[in-house]
């Protein structure tokens, strides 16, 4: 006989990784699985955090979660395919969501998890935004974290595109090592207090922010605002848990580690030196670079001065001298120590304060076009950090330091700054590799300077030795070699913690000789080193791509540049120590000159989510190798998703029989040494390459594929052989104004535009001026084959015709022919109608005419009522004569005047004062008129009418009144209430002035208002058989009345078209039962989801009545009950 487990399951959120939780999992679990189905408590080997740290969040993952739901076949079901499941992938563990009564607001605004059913679209997009939905951080598989009013949610879920809504809890907010062992030490202050980095909701201000910290008793340590909404906050231990519970806050984790640093040689390894004299000279003429560091470079040196500026106030450091040379310096005073980029101009800024805010601003505020980043967080091992000759353990009472290969908060700002800048970012990758450090012998720990530690910690390499910033998928980072192409035993190596390729390149970072303090010049050594000698570099790529394409590159031509033109070194194709090779800046030159600015080897292009873009690559016979590379720049990922890429575009080379070849794939943490295969798609990176040898002659094709994009994704690709250019312009180019309407009212019109290009359209131009557009002035859009925009366009000051021009330009920047529209733009409403009124004596009547003031003639107007939105009558006539007595009283008619335009004048009004007594209350035999509404409604503002059956046309109504004899007569025929009414019935009653002067009968109608939703009951059928389940589903709704209620038992969720309930279902198998009421005003409730396992031939049921997650990472033990 089937059994309720329990109304409202507790849940378990299993850590990452699953080895964490190993001990002692047998024991629970077995003492768990010997009883009747049971609420199952988390199993950890949590360990006290470090000393001086106690917060209450390790205890988040003991806690029993109502809602999330563990143990159910569904759940076993996932671990099957997690990757392509309605799972969420998170560094927690990887949980599906089960969207029923959740997620709850503490106000009228609030953050939750939305699910859809694929990947987003413009469209899907666009309604969200309709709906006041604000997406922000993606969470793998197709979810975003997202702001919405309460008010909107039952709408957001009821959208077909939508999979499920879900809290986000405050475990969803911190690190998983946090989760697990309590924040660092490093954040303990001397106090007993913590400093954190606290990241709130984009939708969020300043003062928001602060409001709700002050609440959780924290005070904010920063006001930049501006650098991923964060804010370093300081509060008491006790108030972390609050900290998290509020609704604004996204993430937390630790304040960052310490920071610290991470030529002619060099120029000669890269080819840089023969750019330099070569034909053109490249020097970086006109290129704008910046760079950050422990201090600021020394711009009295005699080959910096004249071309470095200081960004800020700082001390000089002989460091960042070294680093701001080996870009820039001119060789003036040395010519052994010339910077890759002698004539570039450099603005130098130290690494305090938020670097991220300086990057956007520098490049807002002087142009700065590529930002050399030659330091780091202190991350693992540090020899003598505290002078006292002993090794510091900067990652807690962790035997790994969860930096290395993080993609934290930091990391997400720093994607976050180059998508949105346009801005090349060059990181260091740090030199912690070869830092082994004091592992089970005396050693320090950060934060605790006072006691000497035995505990056991990894060392620093080799692989997955890459921390905090060079992580990023956007920032480009260096690796060291020495002046042969060796690799030193100190450059750190990737994989990042999901797989990814870092480092991206590697360049001379081993005696470079540049620039020094106080005039002097020296060698040093380090990936500090490597780094600037690569931005210099860039420098010269930057400049030789805007003299042959009129503008700076983009930072994805840059990576993509960069991978099809490094020096190979290591295993064949990218590894982790070299990643994609030496830097090999005159092959990259040599590149864009071979492509002249005409497309033929470096493309642009957009695809969205399931759209392909083909190119054409031809093959010479003789041909010894085929390369091609494709590089995107990805949107910011969010901290807690366990995977970071976001959108995922496939690229693959089809060759003239038709065979499909894939890019370079890397085997990630679990197998960093193995060499990269071509054997399927890559499912980490954003810069993907597909190189064969000896290719076969004939017409390749290079084909770009969006596998799972969240809209619109804008990409480039570089071949090592000829695309054929592109000398078509769009076509099909189509103008509309205001939908088509002869008028604009405002300046600001509504532009349709649309037109098509085989190579995309990558850009347009409005303007009012018939004169052709240079190509800088398009407006970018992602290069799309056919373009369907909605824009808007602001007119020129001044009534009168305005002509509208658009052109369009494709990826390969030709531009089509002008379209044009016309529109009268009319902005001044016409006066208002002259109106008079007067008692005519001789009819017995009174009478009102008007005038137009603009020969317009059209007009409304409306007895005794000032609304004429609604209900008025609308004529051409200019006078009223009522057609039966008023009666005695004050009578007033209201009238506005219509322009061609559209503009509706002011309200004119003349009141008559008639003499004599009102009107008789003496009931006629005449039927009132018939009142027309929609009921129910499930909205506040219902709209009665009601068409003059040939009357008088004059009548009086009150809403839930029944006695008229005190209402307005007026000749309106529709109310609406001019505020929403509360829910229940409510009914207008109206009469109708007869023709003999006396009112018609009391006509009524009712129209309910039913703003809430029903609920579906879910219990067994008492007259089930004895073995057997049968669920009965029982509807109720206190307003309107249930309409139907439907239901899914496949996981999937119910609506209006699946099965409707009529019936008690039977349970013969294991499955989901999902369920869905309606009531008559169309009102949704939340689905509701039952889970039922079948064992032993008898079925459970567990279910709730909120938002639930189902943890998919689940145990063998587990997952062996489930599926017996």
């Amino acid at each position: 006989m089937a059994q309720q487990r329990m109304e409202a399951p507790l849940c378990v959120r299993w850590p990452r990784p699953m080895r964490a939780v190993a001990k002692g999992l047998s024991a629970v679990f077995a003492a768990s699985m010997a009883l009747s189905p049971t609420p199952l408590q988390a199993a950890t080997d949590h360990q006290a955090g470090p000393a001086g740290v106690h917060t209450a969040v390790p205890t988040l993952q003991q806690r029993p979660y109502p809602g999330r739901l563990a143990g159910t076949d569904a759940a076993a079901r996932g671990l099957a395919n997690p990757d392509t499941g309605p799972a969420l992938r998170l560094k927690q563990g990887t949980v599906r969501l089960l969207d029923q009564d959740g997620p709850l607001f503490p106000g009228p605004r609030g953050h939750f998890i939305v699910q859809l059913r694929g990947p987003l679209s413009d469209s899907q997009r666009d309604t969200l935004t309709a709906l006041e939905v604000e997406l922000g951080d993606y969470w793998p598989d197709n979810a975003y974290l997202a702001g919405a009013p309460a008010a909107r949610l039952a709408a957001v879920r009821a959208l077909p595109f939508v999979r499920a809504l879900g809290a986000l809890l405050p475990i969803d907010k911190v690190p998983p090592a946090v989760a697990e062992q309590d924040f660092q030490p490093r954040s303990l202050n001397t106090d007993g207090s913590l400093t954190l980095e606290v990241y709130f909701h984009a939708d969020l201000d300043l003062a928001q922010a602060r409001a709700q910290l002050a609440a959780a008793g924290a005070t904010t340590l920063d006001e930049d605002f501006g650098t991923g909404h964060r804010l370093a906050v300081r509060l008491p231990q006790d108030r972390v848990l609050p900290l998290l519970e509020l609704d604004g806050v996204k993430w937390v984790e630790d304040r960052p580690p310490p920071r610290a640093g991470h030529n002619y040689d060099a120029a000669a390894l890269s080819g840089i030196d023969l750019l330099n004299t070569g034909n053109p000279a490249l020097q970086g003429d006109g290129i704008v670079l910046g760079m950050w560091d422990e201090g600021l470079a020394d711009s009295g040196h005699p080959d910096l001065a004249g071309r470095v500026q200081a960004g800020e106030q700082g001390r000089i450091s002989a460091h960042s001298t070294h680093v701001a040379g080996s870009m820039a310096g001119s060789g003036l005073g040395n010519p052994s120590a010339q910077g890759m980029a002698p004539a570039a101009t450099l603005w130098s800024y130290d690494y305090f304060g938020d670097p991220v805010a300086e990057h956007r601003r520098a490049r807002q505020d002087h142009g700065v076009l590529i930002a050399n980043n030659s330091w780091g967080y202190l991350s693992g091992w540090e020899a003598n950090y505290y002078g006292d000759g002993r090794w510091v353990w900067f990652g807690g009472n962790r035997s790994t330091d969860p930096a290395f290969g993080d993609y934290s908060g930091i990391t997400a700002a720093w994607d976050r700054l180059v998508a949105e800048q346009g801005l090349i970012v060059v990181k260091s990758a740090g030199n912690d590799r070869n830092d082994h450090g004091a592992s089970g012998q005396a050693h320090l720990h950060l934060g605790d300077a006072a006691t000497l530690y035995y505990d056991a910690h990894q060392p620093d390499g080799d692989y997955g030795s890459i921390a905090q910033i060079g992580s990023a998928k956007n920032v480009i980072t260096v690796g060291a070699v020495d002046d042969a192409g060796g690799m030193p035993a100190f450059s750190a190596w990737g994989p990042t913690g999901d797989g990814r390729l870092k480092p991206d390149v590697v360049a001379s970072g081993v005696g470079v000789y540049s620039t020094y303090s106080n005039g002097r010049y020296t060698r040093l050594t380090g990936t500090s080193m490597a780094a600037p000698v690569v931005s210099g570099a860039l420098a010269l790529i930057a400049q030789r791509y805007a003299q042959l394409s009129g503008g700076p590159p983009a930072p994805q031509v840059i990576k993509a540049l960069l991978a099809q033109s490094s020096r190979d070194l290591g295993e064949p194709g990218p590894d982790y120590a070299y990643g994609w090779g030496l830097l090999d800046a005159r092959a990259a030159v040599t590149l864009l000159a071979a492509d002249g600015g005409q497309g033929r080897r470096l493309r642009g292009g957009s695809v969205g989510n399931g759209t392909e873009r083909r190119y054409v690559v031809f093959v010479t016979p003789g041909t010894a190798e085929l390369k091609v590379s494709l590089a995107w720049t990805d949107p910011a990922a969010s901290p807690g998703a366990a995977v970071a890429l976001v959108n995922d575009l496939d690229l693959t080379l089809v060759s003239p029989d038709g065979e499909v070849h894939y890019p370079f794939t890397l085997h990630g943490p679990d197998d960093p040494t193995a060499p990269a295969t071509q054997f399927g798609p890559n499912r980490v990176d954003n810069v993907e390459q597909v190189r064969l040898s000896d290719p076969a002659p004939g017409e390749w094709e290079a084909v770009v594929r969006g596998h799972a994009v969240q809209g619109e994704q804008t990409f480039a690709l570089v071949s090592s052989v000829d695309m054929p250019p592109d000398g078509t312009p769009p076509g099909g180019a189509f103008l509309v104004l205001n939908a088509g309407a002869s008028y604009a009212l405002e300046r600001k019109v509504e532009v349709y535009l649309a037109g098509y290009d085989d190579q995309g359209i990558n850009g347009y131009f409005l303007s009012e001026s018939a004169e052709s557009p240079a190509a800088e002035h398009f407006t970018p859009v992602a290069g799309v084959t056919r373009l369907q925009a909605r824009l808007e366009f602001q007119l020129s000051t001044g009534d009168g015709r305005k002509t509208v021009y658009a052109w369009l330009r494709d990826a390969n920047g030709n531009i089509s022919a002008p379209v044009s529209a016309t529109i009268e733009l009319d902005t001044t409403p016409p006066p208002p109608p002259v109106v008079t009124g007067w008692w005519d004596t001789a009819a017995g009547t009174a009478r009102w005419a008007w005038s137009s003031a603009d020969g317009a003639g059209r007009f409304r107007y409306k007895l005794n009522d000032a609304v004429l939105e609604e209900g008025a009558t609308d004529t051409r006539d200019e006078s009223y004569r009522p057609p039966v007595p008023l009666g005695g009283g004050r009578h007033t008619l209201y009238v506005q005047e219509r322009d061609e335009a559209g503009h509706w004048s002011a309200t004119a009004a003349a009141t008559v004062d008639i003499p004599g007594s009102g009107l008789s209350e003496t009931p006629s035999t005449a039927p009132g008129p018939v009142i027309l509404v929609t009921s129910p409604v499930n909205h506040g503002l219902p709209r009665w009418s009601w068409p003059s059956p040939g009357g008088s046309g004059l009548y009086r109504f009150r809403l839930d009144d029944p006695d008229l004899s005190q209402a307005v007569i007026t000749s309106a025929t529709a109310f609406a209430p001019p505020t929403p009414l509360s829910d229940g019935s409510h009914t207008l009653y109206l009469q109708e002035l007869g023709m003999d002067g006396r009112w018609s009968a009391v006509s009524r109608a009712t129209a309910v208002v039913d703003t809430t939703p029903p609920t579906t009951r879910i219990g067994n059928d008492a007259r089930a058989a004895a073995g057997e389940t049968w669920v009965r589903l029982r509807c109720e709704d206190r307003g309107s009345g249930c309409a139907a209620t439907y239901y899914t038992t496949d996981g999937s969720l119910p609506t209006e078209d699946s099965a409707r309930y009529r019936a008690p279902l039977k349970i013969t198998a294991t499955m989901t039962l999902s369920v869905l009421s309606v009531d008559q005003a169309g009102n949704r409730e939340p689905v509701q989801v039952q889970a039922y396992e079948v064992e032993n031939k008898a079925a459970t049921g567990s279910g709730g009545g909120s938002m639930s997650y189902c943890l998919l990472g689940l145990p063998p033990l587990l997952a062996r009950r489930i599926k017996r």
